[in-house]
């Protein structure tokens, strides 16, 4: 949708529809999102965005401090050889998992700020599970070859491996990333189902 005003809200509303003897009849449920684009300064420089749903909620990482995600308007999107380059020399995946510093809302922050530096466009993505009140993030890539990449660089408490995964992120179905450089990388549980995400570009 373009062309949109940096620093205006947009909203949309989205209902399935189907022809009932030629008539257009629409479902009874809906969903609406409001966004705001935020590619580029007056002057044309980054801007900083946080990762807002809604009205009333934030995305913060484990210091406290808003998820702030830096755009650069003249990143592209990758081919899934030039993403997998990228991600092995990214070291994101390398910082140490700890819930009072560092958890995967700040991962996911890190790997959007530097891939979106390298001229790499990428998203983040906030997830929410079934009967778990604690939720995830990740990052998605739209790949010129593979299409939509979701990248998980999530590190561990120890830092000794290769952390780069990718999941399939589907509602209803199970979280289950598996390593992208397997020979570098070590086993992954299953987080639990998916009950809804977002996507902030």
């Amino acid at each position: 949708h373009e062309p949109l005003d940096n620093n205006q809200k947009y909203y949309y509303a989205i209902w399935s529809v189907k022809s009932v003897n030629g008539v257009p009849q629409y479902s009874a449920t809906n969903d609406f999102m409001s966004g705001t684009p935020y590619w580029e300064g007056s002057n044309g420089e980054p801007i900083t965005e946080y990762v807002d749903y809604g009205s009333n909620y934030r995305v913060a990482g484990a210091d406290g401090n808003w998820i702030e995600l830096t755009n650069n308007i003249a990143a592209e999107d990758p081919s899934w050889k030039v993403l997998r380059s990228f991600l092995r020399q990214d070291q994101t995946d390398r910082e140490i998992y700890d819930d009072d510093l560092f958890v995967c809302g700040d991962f996911a922050e890190m790997l959007h700020n530097n891939a979106e530096e390298a001229g790499v466009r990428t998203a983040y993505v906030v997830i929410f599970f079934e009967d778990e009140e604690v939720g995830h993030t990740c990052n998605l890539f739209n790949t010129t070859d593979r299409g939509l990449v979701y990248i998980d660089c999530t590190g561990s408490k120890t830092a000794d491996v290769n952390a780069d995964k990718e999941v399939q992120l589907t509602e209803g179905k199970q979280y289950s990333p598996f390593a992208v450089f397997p020979v570098f990388g070590g086993s992954w549980g299953d987080m639990g189902i998916v009950e809804e995400f977002w996507v902030v570009w």
